[in-house]
């Protein structure tokens, strides 16, 4: 079983951009940069968001509400990780079309 911070690993290299909910309630969208020691270092990104990325506990992350821009739908995709299947499943976060396999993100290592 993966825990949460090597999903949002993966998560991260499903698309260019991520949105996500904490388990509070609070949405981010933006650049995930880096998951390393439990934390995510998130930043906005455009002319308006700070200069200075976020540090996010990754257990503070509702993994429930994931989403990536998917480049060549030209649209977010709502992600999970299905542990049964060990696979990404993802449809379009507009709510129409099913849940469909996600080609798996390139490794971890390939860094």
């Amino acid at each position: 079983m993966k825990d949460a911070e090597t999903i949002l690993e993966e998560f991260g290299r499903l698309g260019t951009r991520v949105a996500f909910d904490l388990k509070t309630g609070l949405h981010y969208e933006g650049y995930l940069i880096e998951v390393e020691d439990g934390q995510l270092l998130f930043g906005e990104g455009g002319p308006f968001a700070p200069e200075e990325p976020y540090l996010i506990p990754a257990d503070a992350v509702d993994l429930g509400t994931l989403s990536y821009w998917d480049e060549s739908r030209r649209s977010y995709m709502d992600a999970y990780w299905d542990e049964e299947r060990e696979r990404w499943m993802a449809k379009p976060a507009s709510g129409e079309g099913d849940w469909e396999v996600v080609p798996t993100p390139p490794s971890l290592e390939d860094d």
